[in-house]
């Protein structure tokens, strides 16, 4: 998953898709194919859907945070969870920002967006604004908090970054997300995850 807008300036292959490549904090572009983002909404919901057929990939269900390479460089993602309250603590994993965290400021924002190709305006609906400070390049990043104290470096999935000024970043969560794929698209969509062991 990923942000929709995402699809909107950047090349098609000749299926008329955005294809999407993995690619590190720190590493080179690279040419591990992951897939082609086959589903992608820019409003009312600001998401988009890649579909892996790459082999020379492996996902998984860790998130990095190699900037802290001695104090839990790697994060487990244990579970999807719902963000229902103002003042708690997220983090998210951008692209241009790395792992940086903050507070949920406002629940259920609606927000004008002005769409870079047609020019006009669209109404984007049922995100969450924080006070995290990320920036271009981090859309469709993903939006975590730590399952709790105890259980670092395990990690819930709340959503994923759409979008930010530089002083609040704003992010779509995945119940949402998932609820547009399945009446957009018509998608039957379940959450898979793999809880990752750690050894100590």
């Amino acid at each position: 998953m990923t942000a929709g807008h995402c699809a909107l300036i950047s090349p098609l292959n000749s299926q008329g898709f955005v294809d999407f490549y993995q690619k590190g904090w720190y590493s080179p572009p690279t040419y591990r194919y992951i897939g082609p983002l086959e589903y992608n909404s820019y409003a009312p919901y600001d998401f988009g859907l890649i579909r892996q057929i790459g082999t020379n990939v492996t996902l998984s269900t860790i998130i990095s945070n190699l900037d802290h390479p001695t104090l839990y460089p790697l994060l487990f993602v244990k579970n999807v969870a719902v963000i229902n309250s103002v003042g708690t603590s997220l983090c998210i994993s951008g692209h241009h920002s790395h792992v940086i965290c903050g507070e949920v400021i406002e629940l259920n924002v609606v927000t004008l967006a002005k769409h870079p190709i047609s020019n006009l305006n669209f109404t984007k609906r049922e995100m969450i604004r924080t006070d995290i400070k990320c920036g271009p390049g981090d859309s469709g990043g993903i939006v975590f908090y730590y399952y709790y104290a105890l259980q670092i470096p395990y990690a819930l999935v709340v959503g994923t970054v759409i979008g930010g000024n530089g002083d609040d970043c704003i992010f779509l969560p995945i119940p949402v997300s998932f609820r547009a794929a399945r009446l957009d698209f018509n998608l039957n969509l379940t959450v898979v995850y793999t809880p990752q062991q750690m050894s100590y």
